[in-house]
Formats: structure tokens, sequence, C-alpha cells
């Protein structure tokens, strides 16, 4: 749905908002060309490509073995556990760097424009991955501009991910798929592109609560799991041997006590295994572990 909610034109400007930025998104303006992609880089984009990138840190093939997987969900502590354990980690979540025009920095209804060509391209050769554009003040990487972000969610395992299961994993051995269930309101731009004003870093600005008019709730951008990837996973491991657990957790923060748990086993038990993490994980209380017991239906 081709549409920026009722009253969006009329938001005040960002840098009404924090004033005395101006100067630091000039600066930025250039840094940002230098680094981002542009329209026509997302519409050469695979996806694949990214996900080959990922798996091109861990080493596989014959001869190499990993005790565990672990996708889905961004989560600093959660790759603390992957070190600690040994496992590879592989995102459901990528940032995309694009390259915002200046007036996007300021101007919601300019981003949002921008933001519907990105995905456009994106999506052609893309069409089942989902876009995430988030517009606020503070957080992330892009703060000193003020710029939105645009995050690339999967909804299916990649070509790269499937090849690297396929060659790193022993029949039987454990796959944890996380899922950080926070959420966020929402702006449909697209079937699926959706934009996100503010974060939890970053909260709506009072100027626009009147106009900016979320019509539905989607995962976080940056932290949150789309469950479309869980119906993937789990029917790969269904048909290659693998236990599926997932790991339920109410927002980015709920892991933390874990990462201080297992540093302890550390003190006799060098390298903890990955049942020894699904053991920790699951006294916490608001950690939810399930084993995935049904293989048909699961």
């Amino acid at each position: 749905m081709r549409r920026i909610a009722a009253g969006l034109n009329n938001a005040p400007p960002a840098t009404e908002t924090i004033p005395g930025r101006s100067r630091q998104r000039r600066r930025a303006g250039s840094a940002n060309a230098r680094r981002t992609l542009t329209v026509q880089d997302l519409a050469n984009l695979d996806v694949d490509d990214l996900a080959r990138w990922f798996t091109a840190h861990y080493g596989h093939g014959p001869g190499v073995a990993y005790p565990g997987v672990v996708i889905g969900s961004t989560n600093a502590a959660l790759a603390q556990i992957c070190t600690l354990t040994r496992m590879p980690w592989l995102p459901q979540t990528v940032m995309l760097p694009l390259q915002w025009e200046p007036r996007c920095w300021s101007s919601l209804p300019a981003a949002g424009a921008l933001g519907i060509q990105a995905a456009d391209a994106f999506h052609g050769r893309n069409p089942e991955v989902a876009l995430h554009q988030s517009h606020d003040e503070w957080s992330g990487p892009a703060a000193v501009s003020g710029a939105p972000r645009m995050r690339a969610k999967l909804r299916l395992l990649p070509a790269a991910y499937v090849r690297f299961l396929d060659s790193s994993l022993a029949t039987g051995t454990v796959v944890i798929l996380l899922h950080d269930e926070s959420v966020w309101p929402t702006t449909r731009l697209g079937q699926r592109h959706v934009l996100h004003i503010g974060s939890r870093h970053s909260p709506l600005p009072a100027q626009w609560r009147d106009v900016v008019i979320p019509d539905g709730l989607s995962p976080d951008a940056e932290f949150g799991f789309d469950p479309d990837l869980d119906a993937d996973v789990a029917r790969w491991c269904v048909a290659h041997g693998h236990p599926l657990y997932r790991v339920r957790i109410p927002d980015a923060q709920a892991l933390r006590p874990a990462v201080t748990a297992l540093a302890r086993y550390r003190s006799h038990l060098p390298v903890p295994g990955v049942l020894d993490v699904l053991r920790v994980l699951s006294d916490r209380t608001e950690v939810t572990v399930n084993r995935c017991s049904l293989p048909r239906r699961c």
C-alpha cells in the first residue's frame, strides 16, 4: 500500500525537535555518501551475497563440525554466548546502509518516498525479504546525521545459509532459533516494507504524535524476530535430522544474566556445551526454551 500515515506531510522537521545539529548533519553528508549504498546498488544486490559474507567468517566444509548453530535475532549477549560455546551465529536482520538525500534527514515524507523507491529496487531481486525503515534522532550508527536506516529481515533461509548448514553440522547437531518478541508501532509502506518512527532509545517527538499514525505492530527493526523464518528453519531441521530449540525472549536485555552465568562455567568447564547453554537459559524466568518435539508438525 503506497501511503504514508495521514497528516504526515504536516509533521514538523526533525531539526526543530533537536536544535543545533545542522552542522553535524552537513559534516556527516560526505561520509554518508562514501560508505553507503545507492538505490541502484540495492537493485543489484542479492540477499544471498549478504548471507555468503556472513558464512565466509566461519570455516566450513569437510572436516569442520560445530557443536550447534544459532539463527535469528540480533543480540549482543547472544554473540558472547556463541563465542563461549564456539557456535556460529547466522543473523536474520542485516543493516543496509542506504545513501539518503539530505532532505530525508528532516522530512518524513521525503524519507518515506525515498524508502519506497529503495524498497522497490531491492525487492526486484529479493521479493521475500522484509524491509524495516527506521527514523529517529539518537540511536544507531547513523545518529550523527539523523538519517533513516533500512534493515532487511530474512523470511526464508538464503541458499548460502543452507549450504553452510549442510556442510558444517553433523546429523543430530542442535539448532537454536532465537525469537526476540519485541515489537514497535509501524506504518506500512508496501507489502514487505514498514516504517518505524522513533525507537526504544528515542521516543516519538511530541510534535509528531498527532500526525504520525501507525497502522499496526511489527517486529522491532533492530532486535525483533520475523516469525516467517521459523517455518523454513523448522522444515530444514526436520529434513536433515536436527533437533530445533526455540529460545523466546521479551527484549534484547533478557540474555544478559545468562552470559554471566555461563561465564562462571568456565572455572570448571572451559567450553560450555550447547546443552549447558540451554539449561542456563531455561533457568531464567524471562526466557522460554522449547524443543520442537513433533518433527512433522514443528
